[in-house]
C-alpha cells in the first residue's frame, strides 16, 4: 500500500513577496553559450567552443606551404533521452564534428572530421556520466593578476614573493630567499622545483651573463691604460668577459669585481679598456645570482627547467 506524500506546512507569518529565483539557470544559460548549438556557424560569436577553435588554428608547418585551417563545428542529436542514459548505465552526449580545411602543395581539401562526443547539459542543470547525475558546483578561484606578499623567516628576516596567475596555464612564483636570491617556481604544487631567477631569465633569452647585466645595470666603457686609471676601477663589476683576442685567455669573467691584480693583468696585455656595470656591487641580488647560477646560455638553462 502507497504511503500518502506527506503535507507540507509553512510556519512563515509573512507572505513571500517574490517568487523563488532559478537558481540554476545561469549554469544553463552559460553551457548553452558555450556550445552556442542553437546558431548557425556564421552566426556564432568567438565564445566558447568557437573560441577553443579559433584559438588553435590555423595550424602552419614550419615552411608554411601546408595549412590546416579550421572552418566550423557541428553537433548531433542525442541518441537518448535522459532517462533512458540513467537507465541504461550511459553518458547523455552528442557528436561532435569538425569541418577542416588542408591547403597544401596538391591543392585545397574540406573535409568533416569526427573528433568525439561532448556532454550536454539537461533541463535541470546537470550531466549523465555514466548514467549517474551529476552537476557543476561554482567554485571561487584566484583571479588572473600579480599578487605581492611577505612573510615572515624564523630568524626574523622579512621574505617579500610574487605570484604570476594568468588566465590559463602554469603559475609562475618568485620569492626572496633569507640570503636575497630569488628563486622563480612553475608549477609549485605540482613540480616542487625551484631554479635561480638567472637562469629563467636566460631561459627567456638573455644568454650570457653580459646580456643580463646589461638588461639591469647601465654599462660603460673606462680607459686601462695606465696604474693611474686603476683607483676609479677597483672594486667595479665587469659587464662583460676580459679575453685576450689572440690567446684566448680570460683576465676577468662578467659579474667579478674587479681587483688590482686584476687590472694590472689586463693592463699588461695591451687591453686598454674595459665595460662595468655601474652602480653595482658584489652584494647585488642579481650579481650574487649570477656568481651561483649553475647555467651560462640558454640551452643550458632550458635543460635545467626541463
Amino acid at each position: 500500500m502507497l504511503k500518502r506524500r506527506p503535507e507540507r506546512v509553512s510556519f512563515v507569518e509573512k507572505e513571500e513577496i517574490i517568487d523563488l529565483p532559478n537558481l540554476i539557470e545561469i549554469q544553463i544559460k552559460s553551457y548553452n553559450q558555450f556550445l552556442q548549438s542553437d546558431k548557425f556557424s556564421e552566426e556564432r560569436e568567438n565564445i566558447g567552443l568557437q573560441e577553443v577553435f579559433t584559438e588553435i588554428f590555423p595550424i602552419k608547418s614550419y615552411d608554411e606551404k601546408t595549412v590546416l585551417e579550421y572552418l566550423t563545428y557541428n553537433l548531433g542529436i542525442p541518441k537518448y533521452t535522459p532517462e533512458e542514459c540513467i537507465r541504461r548505465g550511459i553518458t547523455y552526449n552528442v557528436t561532435l564534428k569538425v569541418r577542416f580545411r588542408l591547403t597544401d602543395e596538391t591543392g585545397i581539401k574540406e573535409e568533416e572530421v569526427y573528433m568525439g562526443t561532448i556532454p550536454i547539459m539537461t533541463e535541470k542543470g546537470t550531466f549523465i556520466i555514466n548514467g549517474a547525475e551529476r552537476v557543476v558546483v561554482s567554485q571561487l578561484h584566484r583571479s588572473p593578476g600579480i599578487n605581492y606578499e611577505q612573510s615572515k623567516h624564523p630568524k626574523g628576516v622579512v621574505i617579500y614573493s610574487f605570484r604570476v596567475i594568468p588566465y590559463r596555464g602554469s603559475w609562475l612564483e618568485a620569492s626572496f630567499d633569507i640570503n636575497d636570491m630569488i628563486y622563480i617556481y612553475i608549477d609549485r604544487k605540482k613540480r616542487r622545483r625551484k631554479v635561480l631567477a638567472t637562469s629563467f631569465i636566460r631561459a627567456l633569452g638573455y644568454s650570457s651573463d653580459a646580456d643580463i647585466i646589461e638588461e639591469f645595470f647601465k654599462v660603460t666603457r673606462l680607459k686601462v691604460k695606465s696604474e693611474k686609471d686603476f683607483a676609479k676601477l677597483v672594486g667595479k663589476i665587469l659587464a662583460e668577459d676580459v679575453v685576450d683576442a689572440q690567446s684566448g685567455l680570460v683576465y676577468g669573467k662578467s659579474g667579478e669585481k674587479l681587483s688590482t691584480a686584476m687590472l694590472k693583468r689586463i693592463s699588461d696585455s695591451g687591453i686598454d679598456s674595459v665595460r662595468i656595470a655601474e652602480d653595482a656591487d658584489e652584494n647585488h641580488p642579481i650579481i650574487k645570482m649570477l656568481v651561483k647560477d649553475p647555467t651560462d646560455s640558454d640551452e643550458s638553462a632550458l635543460k635545467d627547467f626541463y
